[in-house]
């Protein structure tokens, strides 16, 4: 089972390569579904097909599937929005809003998340592709585990040194509804799918993210800064398609607009040295359906060879930093986060935990066990690495 992950800016072409990718999958012999996780939800356009939110069969091995948020809601959310639309209740929110309050901002790409790697760990499925939507919502969309993780971890003590009758107590003082033994069940399951969820989509042996682009100066420095952000929260990107690449032509204006394309395509070949590119001309007509997005990956992907003494963009060995106890200059923290370039992330301590904000995108994650008490005296890039070293003792 594989789950494969494709993402970019709006109007690349994201939604032709996935579909054309699943379409290949199936004739290759694998049982492929492709989901759209995209709100635009264009996957039935592209396929012309009608597609709901259960799977349909739309070539030989391949499935399609659109899921519906609001039934999706329901199912994984159903007791805590329930509980949550009863406190806004009785506070006197009217009940369509309330309801409305009971999903909080963000949930639904969590749940997405979740029933993506659930559709991919059914036992049904060789391959589960995603359509997803554009990379600032994708990237909103894969930072999450890790921001509920951290919340959930901070709050267990809290949770474990309050027993369930106190809770009962103080919610009748304050004149709330009482939680159930359902509401509890259902955040601890939420918690645990969540958890498992995130453990799949960091596991490069499952999980593979396809970066789509397009040979335009802006599109590339998107795309760069996705990289970048994916592997600050531990992806990494295993290809990247640049869609619509002129073809060679005497017209004045194509020629032209070729010529300023090569220097960005030559811009991707570098960041990405070591990863799969996969190169793919523009068309005189656009590919809809099945029979000709089946033509549309044609050619033969390409490796681009890692430059010497540079950082190949692969996924990182782990999801955060390594300890480095024994190095040159001492102990450390030594993280591998790809493309940073002369970018120095900002580095901030709160007590025993590190909160990494490079480029809008924030992390938050706990000090290992050897730094613990520690303060940290400086952070500095190196070929690529975030390297973080902290005071000898503890203040």
């Amino acid at each position: 089972m594989t789950i494969d992950i494709f993402t970019g800016k709006g109007g690349v072409g994201k939604t032709t390569v996935s579909a054309a990718a699943a379409i290949q999958a199936a004739r290759s012999g694998a049982t492929t579904l492709l989901v759209s996780t995209d709100p635009a939800h264009s996957l039935a356009d592209v396929l012309e097909v009608e597609l709901d939110a259960i799977p349909r069969l739309v070539a030989a091995n391949l499935w399609a599937v659109q899921p519906d948020p609001t039934v999706r809601l329901e199912r994984q959310w159903g007791p805590i929005g329930r509980y949550l639309a009863a406190i806004f209740d009785r506070a006197g929110v009217e009940e369509p809003v309330a309801q409305e309050l009971g999903a909080m901002p963000g949930l639904d790409e969590l749940l997405a998340l979740v029933e993506v790697v659930e559709f991919a760990l059914d036992d049904v499925w060789d391959r589960v592709l995603v359509d997803g939507a554009p990379t600032a919502e994708t990237l909103r969309l894969l930072s999450l585990p890790s921001v509920v993780e951290g919340y959930a971890d901070r709050l267990a003590p809290v949770q474990r040194s309050w027993r369930p009758s106190m809770v009962q107590m103080l919610a009748r003082r304050a004149g709330l509804p009482e939680p159930g033994a359902d509401l509890h069940e259902a955040v601890r399951r939420g918690v645990r799918r969540l958890r498992d969820a995130h453990a799949v989509l960091l596991d490069p042996e499952m999980t593979r993210v396809h970066l789509v682009t397009t040979p335009e100066s802006m599109v590339v420095a998107e795309t760069l800064r996705t990289f970048t952000a994916l592997s600050l929260f531990g992806y990494g990107v295993d290809e990247v398609v640049v869609n619509r690449i002129l073809p060679v032509d005497d017209h004045p204006l194509l020629s032209s607009w070729r010529s300023r394309q090569m220097p960005q395509l030559d811009r991707l070949r570098h960041a990405f040295s070591g990863v799969t590119i996969t190169e793919i001309e523009h068309r005189a007509t656009e590919p809809v359906g099945v029979a000709e997005l089946a033509h549309f990956l044609s050619g033969e992907p390409k490796t681009i060879e890692r430059t010497p003494g540079t950082t190949s963009a692969r996924r990182p060995g782990g999801t955060g930093p390594t300890v480095v106890l024994d190095g040159p200059s001492g102990p450390a923290l030594v993280w591998a986060i790809s493309g940073l370039g002369a970018t120095l992330p900002e580095v901030t301590q709160l007590d025993d935990d590190l909160i990494i904000t490079l480029g809008g995108h924030r992390r938050r994650l706990a000090i290992p066990e050897p730094f613990t008490g520690r303060s940290v005296c400086s952070a500095r890039v190196t070929n690529g690495e975030l390297v973080l070293r902290f005071h000898a003792d503890a203040p």
